[in-house]
C-alpha cells in the first residue's frame, strides 16, 4: 500500500512534467482552426487558442485526478478487504478473507473444499466470491487431496481456525460432497448456528457403511478415519441439506435424519451434484446469500428450483432413467 501511495504521491509532484508531455499530445490532438483551410497545431501557429488552452488545463487534472483515484482505490480496497493464510501444511491451508462490503462482519462462514484436481494448485475457497459478496468473513479449508479431511494435523488445523471464529456472533459451516461432510463434522466443534451442505456424506468408511461409492473408496484406501464420527455434528445447529432422493446420497441422509434434525432441500434426478440444479435455476448465489445472513425460509427455492428443473438435461436423462428402470 504505501509503496504504491509513494508512487502516486511522486506522480502527483512531477504533474508539472507530466502535464508538458501531455500538453504535447493534446495540442498534436486537438488543433487550433485559423481561418485556414486545414488543422494547424500550436506550434505551427506560435500561440496558444483559449480552446487549446482549456483542453490543456483539463487534461492536466485529469492527470493529477486519476493518481488520486489509484490512491484512493487502492486504500478502499485494503479497508474492504483482508486475505492471509492462518494455517499451513503438506495436507492442509486456512485461509482468513473478510468482506468486500463489511469490515467488520458479525458472521463467518468456515468452508470446505469439496474434492479438487490433484496436482493442481487450489488457492481459493469453496464459493469464496459469493460469500464476501454475502458480507460474511470466511475460513476457507483447502486441503492438497481427496482424502475427506482425514489428516493428522486436522485438529490442529481446526484449532487456528476456532481462534478467530470466537470473535463472531454467528458462525455458518459449509460444503459440497466432500465439503459437506467437513462442514457437518465441524458442526460442533466451531459451535455453528448454521450447516450448509449440498450432497453430503456421513461417513466414506467401508467398514462402517456397506454403500459408500467404490471411487470414493479408491481415494481414501489407506487413510486412517481420524476425523469421522456422527457424535462430532452439531445438534443443536439448524443443518440445511440438499440432496436426490433418488440417488444413492438419499441412505447418508437417513442416517443424519436419524442423529439431528434436518432442514432438507429435495432436489430429484439431480443425481450427486445437486449445486449444480441450484445453479442451472438461477439461485445459487442468491440462496447461499439469503440463508448466510439468516433467511428461514425456502419455499422459494423450492419453488424455483421445481419450476426450472424440466429444461435442465441431468433432471430429463436422470428421470427417463429412472421411469425405464421402474417399466421393466
Amino acid at each position: 500500500f504505501w509503496r504504491e501511495f509513494a508512487v502516486a504521491g511522486q506522480e502527483i509532484h512531477n504533474s508539472r512534467g507530466a502535464q508538458k508531455s501531455v500538453e504535447k499530445s493534446v495540442c498534436d490532438c486537438f488543433p487550433t482552426i485559423d481561418g485556414d483551410v486545414g488543422y494547424r497545431t500550436q506550434a505551427e501557429n506560435g500561440r496558444a487558442s483559449s480552446q487549446t488552452a482549456g483542453w490543456l488545463k483539463a487534461a492536466h487534472w485529469l492527470q493529477v485526478k486519476s493518481s488520486l483515484c489509484k490512491l484512493k482505490s487502492l486504500k478502499q480496497q485494503r479497508q474492504k478487504t483482508m486475505r492471509k493464510t492462518i494455517f499451513e501444511s503438506s495436507n492442509l491451508k486456512v485461509i482468513y478473507t473478510t468482506s468486500l462490503e463489511h469490515s467488520h462482519s458479525d458472521r463467518i462462514v468456515v468452508g470446505f473444499r469439496s474434492l479438487i484436481n490433484t496436482g493442481e494448485p487450489h488457492e481459493t475457497g469453496e464459493s469464496e466470491t459469493t460469500i464476501r459478496k454475502a458480507g460474511a468473513d470466511a475460513l476457507h479449508f483447502i486441503p492438497s487431496g481427496n482424502r475427506w479431511y482425514q489428516y493428522e494435523d486436522i485438529r490442529e488445523a481446526l484449532d487456528a481456525a476456532k481462534g478467530f471464529t470466537r470473535r463472531y456472533s454467528h458462525v455458518v459451516t459449509y460444503g459440497m460432497s466432500m465439503g459437506g461432510f467437513a462442514a457437518l463434522q465441524a458442526s460442533r466443534f466451531f459451535n455453528a448456528d448454521l450447516t450448509i451442505a449440498y450432497s453430503p456424506q456421513v461417513s466414506v468408511d467401508p467398514n462402517k457403511y456397506d454403500f459408500i461409492d467404490e471411487g470414493w473408496q479408491r481415494k481414501v484406501r489407506g487413510a486412517s478415519f481420524l476425523w469421522d464420527s456422527l457424535d462430532n455434528i452439531s445438534k443443536t445447529a439448524r443443518h440445511v441439506v440438499f440432496y436426490d432422493p433418488f440417488h444413492m446420497d438419499r441412505k447418508h441422509v437417513a442416517i443424519l435424519r436419524n442423529h439431528v434434525r434436518l432442514d432438507e432441500v429435495v432436489v430429484p434426478f439431480s443425481g450427486h451434484h445437486t449445486w449444480r440444479a441450484v445453479k442451472h435455476a438461477g439461485i445459487g448465489g442468491a440462496l447461499l446469500t439469503r440463508l448466510i445472513n439468516g433467511d428461514q425460509d425456502l419455499s422459494w427455492a423450492r419453488a424455483a428450483i421445481r419450476r426450472n428443473r424440466r429444461d435442465n438435461p441431468t433432471y430429463q436423462n436422470n428421470f427417463c432413467a429412472r421411469l425405464q428402470l421402474r417399466m421393466r
